[in-house]
């Protein structure tokens, strides 16, 4: 049989489940998930493989309105992630509606000629009623656009999404092999999850002034992993926040992440964590992770 190809580009506004809806495609946990807004930072990779075709998910940084040297270029990130796709799923939150930012979004799409196809995520939190205006009015604004009605958390519906982007995919060699489910090397990844314990732990009280980078990684003799983490932060404030009295905060993180990590891996990790302060890393393009 002839082998199909195909990449997505997940766009949309930051916290509307673009990370969530590219691990229930994929059926693994590829990009991390928090309460917070901007989590995506880099562009993350998911791949499914399904008979003879291959649907390659990127997930972007969410667009929003952006003001620091940093921010622009996560935005700047997330609309260039169009060029190296084959189709594009465009995903709102309906629990928000259409706000002025996704309308931004839209016009935005327009000037490119794209015509997305549309997930309303989030609809088991959304009266059925309050949903058929908010469906009228999209497909005012995009009626080219096909609307798909899911709950990426709950797994509802992306079936029906899925296989219409497996449907449509072209002919064509597969990007990777058929057993990856990422393009993040394990260095990043564990970085990740480290970066992801960090925002769930300290959600409320903790800015976006942070990055994880993987310094050290070492298989021993044992099969076990040896995994050094270096925690960069802007402020003594932050790097306290972090530590937590008598350091219980970043202990309790390296745990989590620990734990995490050993699950992915199969193998025991152990796991050093150190936390520095560089300031105003974000207004430095070559501190960028992205």
């Amino acid at each position: 049989m002839t082998k199909r190809s195909t990449t997505i580009a997940i766009i949309g506004p930051t916290n509307a489940g673009k990370s969530t809806l590219v691990n229930a495609l994929v059926g693994e946990k590829i990009s991390i998930v928090t309460h917070k807004v901007q989590t995506t930072r880099t562009q993350v990779m998911g791949v499914l493989t399904q008979d003879q075709t291959q649907v390659v998910f990127i997930d972007t940084p969410g667009i929003f309105s952006p003001r620091k040297t940093y921010e622009k270029s996560m935005v700047k990130h997330a609309w260039s992630s169009l060029e190296a796709a084959d189709q594009y799923v465009l995903i709102l939150d309906s629990e928000r509606g259409l706000t002025p930012m996704i309308k931004d979004i839209f016009m935005g799409l327009k000037k490119r000629e794209v015509a997305p196809i549309i997930a309303l995520n989030k609809i088991d939190r959304v009266p059925k009623p309050r949903l058929l205006p908010l469906i009228t009015e999209i497909s005012q604004l995009c009626p080219d656009s096909t609307v798909y009605l899911i709950s990426a958390l709950k797994k509802d519906h992306i079936n029906d999404l899925l296989d219409h982007l497996v449907r449509e995919a072209p002919e064509g060699e597969w990007q990777f092999p058929e057993d990856q489910l990422s393009n993040l090397p394990d260095k990043i990844y564990a970085a990740e999850v480290t970066r992801e314990k960090i925002f769930l732990r300290l959600h409320q009280e903790l800015p976006y002034h942070i990055k994880v980078q993987t310094e050290y990684w070492q298989t021993e003799p044992n099969g076990s992993l040896t995994i050094r983490q270096l925690i960069t932060t802007s402020s003594s404030q932050h790097k306290s926040m972090i530590l937590g009295s008598g350091g219980h905060s970043l202990k309790a993180i390296g745990i989590a992440s620990r734990q995490e990590l050993e699950q992915t891996y199969e193998n025991k990790v152990n796991l050093f964590l150190h936390v520095t302060i560089k300031k105003d890393w974000q207004s430095r393009p070559e501190e960028f992770d992205l």
